[in-house]
């Protein structure tokens, strides 16, 4: 009986333990549990710390993507640059610039003076585009049939992504901001695709000879050979330019001292930060038809001119530039392509512009 009594009052006892035991450890898990949570100040601090990393970490990475968009933008010129070179090899002179800004592209006049679109066009052939050039084609001479008329604008509203430059806009076609009478196409209003390289005319005005209300262009294509209006071409000395032939050995200065095409300046207004067009400013004179217009603003543009980069407000018809900070890319007349600060010397890029100068221009 005695034994019986003391295993109980031993059971007794180590359940006792046992419970206490259990306290402690419930006790602890509390502490411990308790001891993870975040205070209303430190959760604060994390969210500060979070934001600085962000606005330090934020400008390096719109670096690096504008950094990779610059380099697509150089890897075009270059494209454009071989495509060049290789018109030089097979038609024995560099693309010419058409007749004016009232004659779109034609693919049956061929690539030399007598053809009235821009050089662009010229060199599609040269990048892998023959299909896109040849639309239209099969139906000469003048008058232009209604059939090819519209063949033609289905051209000028292709955009080519290799004449675009990923540091303004993606390659789109763009609502005409100004247009006026084409004579070998009907414009129905719609979009129309742009480009963001243009030509080197010289150092002097694009549109050098051009007064008034004078008639510079032909009415037709049976009076282009015979019509004595066209501007004297002494007045330009760059290498493409209205019904320019330019030859190779007629590039005197050097083909690596000499631009080509470039990046031209575009007013902020045409277009807003997803690239799209913008319908605020009307009056880009040199980025408002399409990318197959002859010799005007949208496809040519002169050394003459200071380099500006894209500003608003700003009407740059003349001016090369670009989207990019600290600089524009220039593809050089042997397909080399250089960026060029925005505060060059004028007399230097004057000087880079002509094909013929004899300047002595140190290449930036």
């Amino acid at each position: 009986m005695a034994s019986n009594r003391a295993g109980l009052s031993s059971s007794r006892r180590h359940l006792a333990a046992s419970c206490n035991s259990f306290r402690v450890n419930a006790g602890s898990t509390s502490a411990v549990v308790g001891s993870r949570g975040f205070t209303l100040v430190e959760l604060l601090v994390v969210i500060a710390i979070i934001g600085v990393l962000v606005a330090l970490l934020l400008p390096a990475v719109q670096a690096a993507r504008e950094a990779a968009r610059r380099a697509n933008c150089v890897s075009n010129l270059r494209n454009v640059g071989i495509a060049t070179l290789n018109h030089v090899d097979v038609q024995g002179h560099y693309p010419s610039n058409g007749w004016g800004s009232l004659y779109t592209a034609d693919p049956d006049q061929g690539f030399g003076k007598n053809q009235p679109g821009s050089w662009l066009f010229s060199i599609l052939p040269y990048i892998e585009l023959q299909a896109l050039h040849d639309i239209g084609s099969g139906s000469p001479g003048w008058p232009v049939p209604v059939k090819k008329k519209r063949a033609l604008l289905q051209t000028i509203q292709t955009p080519v992504p290799v004449f675009y430059c990923p540091s303004r806009r993606p390659a789109l076609a763009y609502p005409v901001k100004q247009w006026s009478s084409v004579l070998n196409f009907v414009h129905d209003g719609s979009d129309l695709a742009r480009n963001d390289y243009a030509a080197c005319s010289g150092s002097g005005s694009t549109i050098a000879g051009l007064t008034g209300t004078s008639r510079y262009f032909a009415q037709d294509y049976n009076e282009a050979d015979t019509f004595t209006g066209w501007p004297n071409p002494e007045l330009y000395n760059g290498i493409s330019f209205i019904r320019s032939e330019v030859a190779l050995r007629e590039v005197t200065d050097g083909t690596s001292n000499t631009y080509f095409v470039g990046e031209k300046s575009v007013n902020v207004d045409a277009y807003n930060v997803n690239g799209e067009a913008s319908v605020v400013n009307l009056a880009d004179h040199g980025d408002d038809q399409g990318w197959l217009i002859g010799h005007n603003g949208d496809t040519v543009r002169s050394s003459g001119s200071p380099p500006l980069q894209d500003t608003l407000g700003v009407n740059p018809y003349e001016f090369w530039g670009s989207a990019h900070p600290g600089g524009f890319n220039m593809m050089f007349g042997d397909s080399s392509v250089k960026t060029i600060n925005y505060e060059i010397d004028l007399v230097t890029h004057a000087a880079l512009g002509t094909r013929n100068g004899a300047e002595v221009a140190a290449t930036p």
